[in-house]
Order: C-alpha cells, then sequence, then structure tokens
C-alpha cells in the first residue's frame, strides 16, 4: 500500500475513534464545557462557537442505497438521501459477535451536529436511528451515517449488516382486513411506513410473520428533539413473543393517539432473514 493510502487509511481511523469517543460524551452525559448544538447547526474547524476545533467534518465514504440489508467488512462513513415528506431510518446489525454502532447527521456532517445514536452495549437488539422529513420537520436531501465498533469489539472483527430505508409508503387504516406486507424479499433487518393516525380513534395493529419489534413513532414540530429517534431511548409498541424469525408468529397491540399526526411505524428485526411480514390495521 502506498503511503498516501496509509496515511489517508490512518486519519479515516482516527476520525472514527473521534466520532465514537464524541458520540459517547454526547448522548451519555456532555460536560458543561461542550453545549450540543441544534441539528442544522455545527460548524466544521475553529469559530466562536468551537473555539478548540471539535467540530471536524465527517466526510462519507461511500453511497448507501436503499435497497435492503448490505454485508460489510469494516466500519464505514456511508451518504444516504432522503427524496420525500416521509419517516426514514438507518439500521445495523452485527454478525459473529461485532457489535456495531451507528450515529446519523445532517449534511455537511461534522463531529458536533449528530442527530442521534444507538449505542447499544449488546450484539442484539438491531441499532437504528428513524428520522422525520414529513413538513415542519427535517428537510429532505443528504444524510450521513457512520458505523463504528463499540467499545470492546475486537479490532481485527468487523462484519455487520447495514440497511437504509427511504420513507416512501404508507399504512392504510382503511381496510382492516387486508393483510399489507412490510419488509423486503431479501434480506432486511428495518422498514418503516408511514401512518396517519387520529386522536380518540383505538387502531388495533395486528403483525404477523419473522419480525421481533415494532415501534410507533410520531414527533412534534415545535420540539426539534423529537426529530430524529433512536433505539436506545425509544419503547417499542410490540416485542414479538418469539425470537427464531423463521417461525411465523402473530401479536396485536392497540393504540389510542391524542394527536392527529403522520407517525412512523418501524418495524424491526435482530436478524436479516426470516418469514416475511404482514399488518393488518382496525379501528374501532
Amino acid at each position: 500500500m502506498r503511503a498516501t493510502d496509509l496515511a489517508a487509511t490512518s486519519a479515516r481511523r482516527a476520525g472514527r475513534v473521534a466520532l465514537a469517543s464524541l458520540v459517547v460524551a454526547i448522548v451519555v452525559g456532555p460536560s458543561a464545557a461542550f453545549a450540543t448544538p441544534t441539528p442544522q447547526e455545527g460548524t466544521p474547524g475553529r469559530s466562536r462557537a468551537d473555539p478548540i476545533g471539535l467540530c471536524q467534518p465527517i466526510t462519507p465514504e461511500v453511497s448507501l442505497p436503499d435497497d435492503g440489508a448490505e454485508l460489510q467488512w469494516a466500519d464505514q462513513v456511508y451518504g444516504v438521501q432522503t427524496n420525500y415528506l416521509y419517516w426514514s431510518v438507518v439500521a445495523t446489525r452485527g454478525s459473529q459477535g461485532y457489535n456495531p454502532d451507528l450515529a446519523l447527521n445532517p449534511s455537511p456532517a461534522n463531529l458536533c451536529n449528530i442527530m442521534g445514536a444507538s449505542l447499544n452495549g449488546r450484539f442484539s437488539p438491531t441499532d437504528w436511528v428513524a428520522w422525520d422529513n414529513n413538513g415542519g420537520r427535517y428537510r429532505t436531501g443528504p444524510y450521513v451515517t457512520s458505523i463504528f465498533g463499540h467499545a470492546g469489539n475486537a479490532p481485527h472483527v468487523q462484519k455487520y449488516m447495514v440497511q437504509f430505508v427511504r420513507g416512501s409508503q404508507t399504512l392504510t387504516t382503511a381496510s382492516p382486513l387486508t393483510e399489507q406486507p412490510v419488509g423486503r424479499t431479501g434480506d432486511w433487518v428495518v422498514d418503516i411506513r408511514d401512518i396517519l393516525l387520529y386522536p380518540g380513534v383505538t387502531y388495533t395493529f395486528t403483525v404477523t410473520g419473522g419480525v421481533s419489534a415494532v415501534y410507533l413513532l410520531r414527533s412534534d414540530t415545535a420540539d426539534s428533539a423529537t426529530w430524529a429517534q433512536t433505539g436506545d431511548a425509544s419503547t417499542p409498541s410490540l416485542v414479538m413473543p418469539g425470537t427464531d424469525l423463521d417461525v411465523p408468529q402473530t401479536a396485536t397491540f392497540t393504540v389510542t393517539p391524542t394527536q392527529a399526526s403522520w407517525y412512523g411505524a418501524l418495524f424491526v428485526r435482530n436478524g436479516w432473514w426470516g418469514v416475511p411480514t404482514t399488518v393488518r390495521i382496525s379501528t374501532s
């Protein structure tokens, strides 16, 4: 390998270490001396808001398409693109004992404008960050997601699945007998669908197939802290009773919203295999 290639590789590794350390500091407990900027703020390099130059740029190394879960063998910084006013999600699941974490930034990204991070200290469940591009929330366009090993991983083991879902599909509440398919025909660890729910109506979700958990996400235009949500900080609306994704199972949950909104229905697998998944939604 040429000296320039070695230098570039070393710089990328150093950047990931810095990112991982700063994510932990921000999410677990930021110091009083370093206030986290709002999601769209943060200027690379030294500035009046960043006098010691902590806000170094994060540059995507490769684009991550909306094409199911991909197997990767090295920690990476990925560029993703949202195009529609929907919820979207990025996720990662380790393989053969490797435990990856992930962080999400707007673009241009730097070490200070992290929107959300999932720092799950276990091999399972899947790590994810979902964000809302519906009106009045984050703008559509480019974003940056970084995958890095959780503290304690063996440095020579880097194997994981990573997936980006560019929100563009909805679930309907008008067909209570219809089994609405979610997920993909190939490998997948997450899928997300927008669903319009109204206050005072009770919705019953009946989920069937190979999935681990379902989250019903809602954001508030007046509260930017809700525009990005993570697996670390979210409570599932449903946890399936079994863990074998190849064995079909059925479970239900109900919700009665207090506000009308486009919610994000997030389906999470703690693996990338399993039988097809559907959801049926009725009202009362």
